[in-house]
């Protein structure tokens, strides 16, 4: 048994899967998993009653188990659900949160490699992270140049998971 973290097998094996560039959406009890999604989109259904788990809880567990480096939330989120935007920018340190218009979140289910659904009852509830690569571990070696929008990652310091 795992000392802490993500015990639930499929979530791990999920997370695992993410490459440079995948699209994580953790999302609300009502997101509707497209039925256009691309082929081999891993869904993780771990909503168990109303609000159990929330979006705030596995965001955080995602967050200390995943390199993202673009986070999404729909400009409803932060004007009409302003609570769980400032949980979920309280969360997420990586990156800026980034809005974009509710249609797009859609839209970004249908390409997402995995979809986290959530038993929140929250309107505008989805998170969408963009999976990265460790930075200061990718361009520490000596002759290697980091161009400058990987400036701010390659700074980026962990210190949950140190550099070997």
């Amino acid at each position: 048994m795992r000392k802490f973290g993500i015990l639930n097998r499929k979530l791990n094996d999920a997370l695992s899967a993410l490459g440079h560039g995948d699209t994580i959406i953790i999302t609300d009890a009502g997101f509707p998993l497209p039925y256009d999604a691309q082929p081999g989109t891993i869904s993780v259904d771990l909503a168990i009653t109303q609000d159990l788990p929330d979006i705030p809880t596995i965001l955080k567990l995602i967050n200390d188990e995943l390199i993202y480096e673009e986070c999404y939330v729909a400009t409803f989120q932060r004007d009409y659900n302003p609570r769980l935007f400032e949980a979920v920018s309280g969360i997420v340190k990586r990156c800026p949160v980034s809005l974009i218009e509710h249609e797009k979140m859609m839209e970004m289910g249908k390409r997402a490699k995995v979809i986290v659904r959530t038993g929140n009852f929250s309107p505008w509830g989805n998170v969408a992270l963009v999976s990265g690569v460790k930075a200061p571990v990718w361009f520490s070696k000596p002759g290697v140049v980091p161009p400058d929008f990987y400036a701010d990652r390659v700074k980026f310091v962990d210190n949950d998971y140190p550099e070997k």
